[in-house]
């Protein structure tokens, strides 16, 4: 029997941050039945992770995989985190660092950093090209996913209050700049028209400073501790319309094309986003060019764990 647990990464305690569900693999398994799994669990991404065998070798590492209920995807900070907890905590005790195989992004280094449960992983900078925003009276193409446009049907289905002011791309996320904070807190998608953008969205905007409100116990530690100032350098959210949770609340990978941006922009390499989600969370982000990385810090805590019954074989 497989064993799994439900882990709230980006969070001191339950119900904060970003949920995952980690599995860990005793053998490898077909991509149709971890893509089941993930459906089943019902959660905005399900890591998979398969330790090193003991005739694989010292050098072998634990390969990590991420999966939504519409399938594999290339990368998921928060269920690295998850992950990288699981790991150190419950598979391997001993270690204060794991450094994860995948098979899109490369080695991920995940180590314990002093405090109780807090982590920093390294993830790849995914810097993004300018995009052409949509003029009101010259709409581009409705249904366009080149580099080169947005389409004016996504930022009439995100529902703002103020126009974008900024829009760039990866091959995977649009990322979106608005003029202030409660722009993007005003946001209401109609995640059906949504649906029919294919990448995710990513939006984002300057911080309002009293204006922001959540982020709990490990809000209130950062501004105590005085790191990065105490203050918030960005806010953003993060939109999945067509997976289980249309809204992440607390992205990881997002922060590989967002820290880049507002570095950038703000002159700083030592950054502090807020995810302005229901939820919401607070990631330190330390963007190293040269690297061509950024260093993400966060807390986790387990919810729940559990055995899975036997897995029936299915029909490919």
């Amino acid at each position: 029997m497989l064993r799994y647990w439900h882990v709230d990464a980006f969070a001191a305690k339950p119900f904060d941050g970003n949920p995952a569900i980690v599995v860990e693999l005793v053998e490898e398994l077909p991509d149709a039945l971890l893509h089941a799994i993930a459906k089943e669990m019902n959660q905005s991404e399900t890591a998979y992770v398969l330790p090193p065998t003991a005739t694989a070798g010292s050098a072998a590492l634990p390969m990590l995989r991420w999966f939504t209920s519409e399938g594999e995807i290339d990368l998921c900070g928060h269920a690295t985190l998850a992950s990288a907890h699981v790991y150190l905590t419950q598979i391997d005790p001993s270690k204060t660092k794991v450094t994860f195989d995948t098979k899109f992004s490369g080695r991920l280094d995940v180590s314990t950093k002093g405090r109780e449960n807090l982590y920093e992983m390294r993830l790849p900078i995914r810097q993004p090209a300018a995009a052409e925003l949509p003029q009101p009276d010259h709409p581009t193409l409705e249904h366009s996913d080149s580099d080169e446009g947005v389409p004016s049907f996504v930022l009439q289905a995100l529902r703002a209050t103020a126009r974008p002011v900024e829009a760039y791309c990866t091959p995977r996320d649009l990322m979106l700049v608005y003029p202030s904070e409660a722009a993007v807190r005003s946001i209401r998608p109609d995640f059906v028209a949504l649906g029919r953008y294919s990448r995710y969205i990513i939006v984002t905007a300057p911080p309002a400073g009293s204006d922001r409100s959540g982020g709990g116990e490990e809000e209130a530690e950062l501004q105590q501790s005085g790191e990065a100032g105490g203050a918030t350098d960005f806010v953003s959210r993060f939109f999945c319309p067509n997976d289980a949770v249309p809204e992440d609340p607390v992205t990881g990978s997002a922060h590989c094309t967002l820290a880049p941006y507002w570095a950038a922009r703000l002159g700083k390499t030592d950054l502090v986003g807020y995810q302005a989600s229901e939820r919401g969370g607070l990631l330190r982000v330390k963007v190293v060019a040269e690297k061509q990385a950024i260093f993400v810090s966060g807390q986790a805590c387990i919810f729940a764990s559990g055995h899975m019954n036997p897995l029936p074989t299915l029909a490919s």
